[in-house]
C-alpha cells in the first residue's frame, strides 16, 4: 500500500543525484473530467447498452437464440468477470486512496517545516538520513550472495551492488517516513471494500451473532492452510467475543488423501468433534494416510462402526463436493481462500494482518 510513494522518493533520489528528470503526468483527460463530476460508475453503467435481453444474437436454421439465452449458457463467466471487474475497481481506488492521502500528508508537511518543495522535504527529511554502503558492506553482500553472481569478480559488480544497497536503505528510510506521517495525522477511511454474500453453511465456532466472521476454504494437505489455520486459530483466541470462525472444504485434485481427511471432519461433527479431528487433520498434513485418519478417529475415542460407515457413505463425499462448488462460485480457485466478513483475502494470511482487518471491522461497525 506505500510503495507507491516510496517510488515517487525513489524518483527523487534520482533527480537529486543528477539523474534522469523525473517524468510529469498530464492529467487533463476527459474521462478523468467525468469521473471526478460523477464518479466511476457514470463511467460504467452510462455505456451504450446495443443489445436488450430479448434480442436474436444467432439464428440456427429456424431457431433464434437471444442475449439471454446466451448469458445463461455463460452465466457463470459472466458473473465471474463482474466480480473480478468489481475487486479490481477497489484495489485501484484504495491503491489511488493510499497515495492521494499520502500526498496530502507531504503536502501539509512541506508547509509545516516551512520547506521550499517537497523535493526539498524529501532532502532534508529521509535522504539525509540514508548512509552510503561502505565497501565492507558491499563485499559482504558479494560474498554472501555469491552463488548468483555468476562468474562476474566483485571489482565488476561493487557499483552495481552499492547502487542496490543504497536503493534498499532508501526504501526502508521513505517507508519509516512514511509510517511517521500515518501516525501523526488522524483519518478516517470510508471506502468500502468488495464483499461477497458467504451464506451461513459450514462448521463454525463463536458467537452466531459476532461482528466478526471469517470463513476459510482449506484443504487438509496444503502447507499453506496450515499456516493460516494458525493464523485464525491465534485470532479467534485474541478475539473470543468478536469473532466467528466457518471452516469449508475445498480438497485438491493433487493432494491424495485431502477428501478422505474433508469427509473424516465431516464424519467426526455428528459426535461433536469437528474441530478436534480439523485440528488433527492438520497436525498431521504432510503425513495424511487413510491409516492415519482412522488412527486420529480411535485416539479421540470416536464410535468407529459409526465413524467407518459415515467415511464410506458416498453422500459425504457429495456434501464436499457441493462446498467446493459454492466455493468456486465465490471466486476460489485455490487454498488457502480466506474471506472476512464478505471480504475476499488473497493467500496465506498471518495473524498480524487479519488482526489488523479485524481492528478495521470493529472501528467501522463501533463494537
Amino acid at each position: 500500500m506505500r510503495m507507491s510513494l516510496v517510488f515517487y522518493f525513489l524518483s527523487l533520489a534520482l533527480f537529486a543525484c543528477g539523474g534522469a528528470e523525473a517524468p510529469k503526468v498530464n492529467h487533463k483527460d476527459t474521462k478523468a473530467e467525468e469521473i471526478a463530476k460523477n464518479g466511476v460508475d457514470s463511467l460504467l453503467y452510462a455505456l451504450p447498452k446495443s443489445q436488450n435481453a430479448s434480442d436474436v444474437v444467432a439464428t440456427f436454421g429456424q431457431e433464434k437464440i437471444t442475449l439471454a439465452e446466451l448469458d445463461a449458457q455463460a452465466s457463470a463467466e459472466i458473473n465471474a468477470a463482474i466480480r473480478k471487474l468489481s475487486m479490481d475497481i477497489f484495489e485501484v481506488r484504495q491503491n489511488a486512496l493510499t497515495t492521494l492521502l499520502q500526498m496530502k500528508m507531504m503536502k501539509t508537511e512541506t508547509a509545516e517545516k516551512n520547506y521550499a518543495s517537497q523535493e526539498e522535504l524529501f532532502q532534508k527529511e529521509i535522504l539525509a538520513t540514508v548512509s552510503k554502503p561502505t565497501d565492507e558492506e558491499k563485499k559482504a553482500f558479494f560474498d554472501e550472495n555469491s552463488e548468483l553472481m555468476g562468474d562476474q569478480p566483485y571489482d565488476a559488480l561493487t557499483e552495481r551492488i552499492g547502487q542496490h544497497l543504497f536503493r534498499e536503505r532508501l526504501e526502508e528510510a521513505s517507508q519509516r517516513y512514511i509510517s511517521k506521517l500515518e501516525a501523526k495525522y488522524t483519518v478516517s477511511i470510508g471506502l468500502e471494500p468488495f464483499r461477497e454474500v458467504m451464506g451461513s453453511e459450514g462448521a463454525s465456532k463463536g458467537a452466531e451473532n459476532a461482528p466478526i466472521t471469517i470463513v476459510e476454504y482449506a484443504d487438509f494437505q496444503c502447507p499453506y492452510c496450515v499456516v493460516t489455520a494458525k493464523a485464525v486459530d491465534e485470532v479467534f483466541a485474541a478475539y473470543p467475543d468478536k469473532v466467528r470462525v466457518v471452516f469449508r472444504h475445498f480438497p485438491l485434485s493433487f493432494h491424495e488423501f485431502a477428501m478422505a481427511a474433508a469427509v473424516a471432519t465431516r464424519c467426526a461433527e455428528r459426535e461433536g468433534k469437528f474441530w478436534a479431528m480439523h485440528d488433527q487433520m492438520f497436525a498431521l498434513s504432510d503425513k495424511l494416510t487413510n491409516e492415519k485418519i482412522l488412527e486420529s478417529a480411535t485416539s479421540m475415542g470416536l464410535k468407529m462402526d459409526a465413524f467407518k460407515a459415515c467415511i464410506a457413505d458416498p453422500a459425504q463425499t457429495s456434501a464436499v463436493e457441493r462446498e467446493m462448488e459454492k466455493g468456486s462460485e465465490l471466486g476460489v480457485e485455490g487454498t488457502p481462500a480466506v474471506f472476512l466478513n464478505g471480504i475476499p483475502l488473497k493467500g496465506a494470511q498471518s495473524s498480524e494482518e487479519l488482526k489488523a482487518l479485524v481492528e478495521r471491522e470493529l472501528k467501522r461497525l463501533k463494537r
